[in-house]
């Protein structure tokens, strides 16, 4: 069973509310039309209404089976945590992501 790619245009939020602003290296696979995100990338939060609100994503597991530059790719199985200057403030909340795979 696949799971749904994480790209450039996925919406995810930290478990607050914050939304996740994706940035990525990867400008030649695609999914769904958009680059496809990477383990390696950061990603920040805006918007978190905490006290010590959610700064950015460390993403800590990518795709078992898809690399992209030497890098897993990032999917709904992928495990993001929220960070912010307390710490550590829970996972990426997913709530559209890609079904489509491309290369360019």
């Amino acid at each position: 069973m696949a799971s749904n790619g994480i790209n450039t245009q996925s919406y995810m939020t930290c478990p607050h509310g914050g939304k996740v602003q994706q940035t990525t290296l990867n400008s030649k696979v695609k999914v769904g039309g958009a680059p496809w995100s990477l383990l390696s990338d950061i990603d920040t939060i805006s918007g978190c209404p905490l006290n010590t609100p959610c700064l950015q994503v460390q993403w800590v597991v990518g795709a078992a089976r898809v690399q992209v530059f030497g890098q897993p790719v990032l999917n709904e199985s992928s495990v993001g945590i929220c960070l912010g200057a307390a710490g550590p403030a829970g996972k990426v909340q997913f709530v559209s992501t890609q079904t489509r795979g491309q290369s360019t």
